[in-house]
């Protein structure tokens, strides 16, 4: 799995996704306190490890850890904007068929109105 724009995002916080590259679904995921660069690589190792979340664990197996690439899509320190960012991001892929998520994302913190 490779990780997409690493050299201008590894230190910073904000809502990433894992891509599988053959299929096009994605898993979004956010990060508030770890850097990107932690988050991936737990999410790698999470992966090779074999603890995936059902929905991904087909195109996994199928297509391997290099089927897939990690890609940072909104940088932010803000916790308010990366849960709204992160549930917009996991509801348009869900609306067309392309997440893995099972949640609606966000819920790390309170969202304020």
């Amino acid at each position: 799995m490779e990780f997409i724009n690493f050299k201008e995002f590894c230190s910073c916080t904000g809502v990433y996704r894992i891509r599988c590259i053959e299929s096009g679904k994605c898993y979004v995921g956010a990060t508030t306190r770890a850097s990107f660069t932690k988050r991936y690589t737990w999410r790698k190792n999470h992966m090779l490890q074999g603890k995936l979340k059902s929905k991904m664990i087909e195109d996994y197996q199928k297509y391997g850890i290099d089927g897939f690439v990690f890609e940072v899509i909104f940088v932010s320190d803000n916790p308010d904007e990366i849960a709204n960012t992160e549930r917009k991001y996991i509801s348009e892929y869900k609306e067309n068929g392309l997440s893995y998520n099972v949640k609606s994302g966000g819920d790390f913190c309170h969202v304020s109105q």
